[in-house]
This record gives C-alpha cells, sequence and structure tokens, in this order.
C-alpha cells in the first residue's frame, strides 16, 4: 500500500476508485465498502484508493470537543493495508479546507488533485463546510463528468446497524467482545513500556505498564481483560488490569498493566501491541493481599479459556 501524507505528492490519474471517510475502527461497514472497491477493481483495472482526514475533523471543528477515536493514524494504515487497499490518501485537515464547500472539494481535490472515474458513498456520509454534501451532490457531480458513483448500505448484524459511534458506546461500557464483533477485528491499544513500582512483580505476577501513545485514544472501563500482547513481532497471551489499583494506592491517574504469560524478557522502553479479548471483571478493592493473588490466578485460568476461543479476531495473525 502506498501512503500520501502529503497531497502535493499525488499524481492525479483516472484509473482510480476513490471513498472517502475518517473510517474510525476500519469496522465490518468500512470493511464492505474496501470488499465492494476491490471486487470493482479487478473488473476495471482501478487503483483501490482511501481518502481520510488527519487530525479527525471534530477536533478542528470543535476543539472543546473530547473526540475519543478507536483507531489511531498508525492502526488505520495497518487495517487498510491488511484489508487491501492500494492508495491511502491522507489529507491535512485544518481550517482552510474546513471552509471548501463540498462542490470545491469534489472538483479541486478529490478529482483534480487525486483524480478518480469510479467513487463509493458510505450510506450516511456528509462533507463539505457545514456538511452541505452528499450522496446527492457526488451523483450531481459524477453525472456531469460521466464518472460512477455507487452507494453502500449500512452493515446489520444481529440486527444491530454497524457504526463507529455504536462500537465506541461498546468499548467505553466495557463491552469489547461484543465491540470486536461489530469491528470484524479485536480492539487495540499501543504505547511504551514504562518502569512502574515493580507491585506485581513482588506479587508474583510481573507486569508491563503501558503508556498509551495516543492522548485520544479511546480506553476500554476500568477492569481486568484478557488480551493477547504482540512483541517484536510474537504474540502472547497475557491479562490487563486497567484501574486506579484499589487495594493499594485507590490512585486518581488510571494505569495500564499487562501481565504476559509465559514472559520474562526486560521490554522497558519497547512498544507494546495489545489486543482486548473480552472483559473478565470490574475492577474490585480486595481485603487482603492473598485475596487478590487468588483471584489474578482465577483471572489468568480464565484469560487462557477466552483467548484460545476468541484469537481468531486476531489482527496480528492471518
Amino acid at each position: 500500500m502506498i501512503v500520501f501524507d502529503n497531497i502535493d505528492n499525488i499524481s492525479p490519474k483516472k484509473n482510480r476508485i476513490i471513498t472517502l471517510g475518517s473510517f474510525d475502527g476500519v469496522h465490518l461497514g468500512h470493511q464492505e465498502i474496501i470488499r465492494f472497491m476491490k471486487e470493482r477493481a479487478s473488473k476495471n483495472n482501478l487503483d483501490v484508493t482511501v481518502v481520510s482526514f488527519e487530525p479527525h475533523p471534530r477536533k478542528v471543528l470543535n476543539p472543546n470537543y473530547v473526540f475519543e477515536e478507536l483507531t489511531t493514524y498508525e492502526e488505520k494504515m495497518f487495517l487498510f493495508e491488511k484489508f487491501g487497499v492500494d492508495s491511502f490518501v491522507v489529507l491535512k485537515f485544518d481550517e482552510k479546507m474546513a471552509q471548501l464547500d463540498s462542490n470545491e472539494f469534489l472538483t479541486k481535490v478529490l478529482y483534480e488533485k487525486i483524480g478518480f472515474d469510479e467513487i463509493v458513498v458510505g450510506f450516511d456520509h456528509r462533507f463539505g463546510k457545514g456538511r452541505d454534501g452528499g450522496e446527492e451532490t457526488i451523483r450531481g457531480f459524477c453525472a456531469a463528468n460521466k464518472l460512477e458513483c455507487f452507494k453502500i448500505q449500512p452493515v446489520v448484524l444481529d440486527e444491530e446497524k454497524v457504526s463507529s459511534s455504536r462500537i465506541r458506546e461498546l468499548v467505553k461500557s466495557g463491552d469489547v467482545s461484543r465491540g470486536n464483533i461489530l469491528l470484524n477485528h479485536n480492539y487495540t491499544m499501543q504505547g511504551k513500556v514504562i518502569h512502574g513500582v515493580s507491585r506485581g512483580t513482588q506479587l508474583g505476577f510481573p507486569t508491563a505498564n503501558l503508556e498509551i501513545k495516543s492522548n485520544s485514544k479511546l480506553l476500554p472501563s476500568k477492569g481486568v481483560y484478557a488480551v493477547t500482547a504482540e512483541v517484536n513481532g510474537v504474540e502472547y497471551a497475557g491479562v490487563l488490569n486497567s484501574g486506579l489499583r484499589p487495594t493499594f494506592d485507590n490512585s486518581k491517574v488510571v494505569f495500564h498493566e499487562v501481565h504476559i504469560f509465559n514472559f520474562s524478557r526486560d521490554i522497558y522502553g519497547e512498544e507494546l501491541k495489545i489486543q482486548i479479548i473480552e472483559k473478565l471483571r470490574n475492577e474490585l478493592k480486595f481485603a487482603s493481599v492473598d485475596d487478590l493473588i487468588s483471584q489474578i490466578n482465577k483471572d489468568i485460568k480464565q484469560a487462557k479459556s477466552v483467548i484460545e476461543n476468541r484469537k481468531r479476531f486476531s489482527i496480528f495473525k492471518d
């Protein structure tokens, strides 16, 4: 996959099939758009091109709004490549771009700068200044320029429409396992391993303390989760505790601590990729250290069973 993070570096060409959006989560609905594009591309020798924005438009249009994203820029790149996108065009969204109405954006950016023969529209996509453009705008432009336009209907799973907003609700509430089904891949967190107080080691369960890479990444509710951890291309099973350490500190800062099974190497300063499989329980305050140790052993046993059954959603393994 070719990534264009500067629109001035791209040469416009007509043999593209493109789609436009934020694609937060790159969920089942987004994957259906990509699947359709690949099908069209194979028939008509087209380049499958996804056009998105960085930062997310909501961060620019409403700086006071706390936007929590399902996928970071790096995670989107990884997923687009995995799902077979040929070109990923990243448009810098700033005040200047925000002032372009839908027709200006279609003409000056999508058509003249990037170029396309065919365009695919999501079922509810709006764009342009004041969100003045939608499917009808694109269809009119395509008709005038003899281009193809296709609309993809929403994906419905178990009578529930797949959407980024719904997945955010699920992850935030801790129902990551349901969120993973709508994503069609495991929810991920990435960050650097930093030094802690070594309490996990003292208890017999050494942990990697994770400093989350993105300050706008949506984090799941406090609790204990079955996870996999990817270190230098190797995936391990583990448990994640996200919480305030109420048994010891009752901190006001949420810590993310991963106990990786059958792993003892020093990885301080390294990047860790975590896939969250399922929430095991809420965070609890224990009456004694022995009670905590007993519960951790139960968590590990349960996590191993959960991971074995749910690993098929892994985005790092085929």
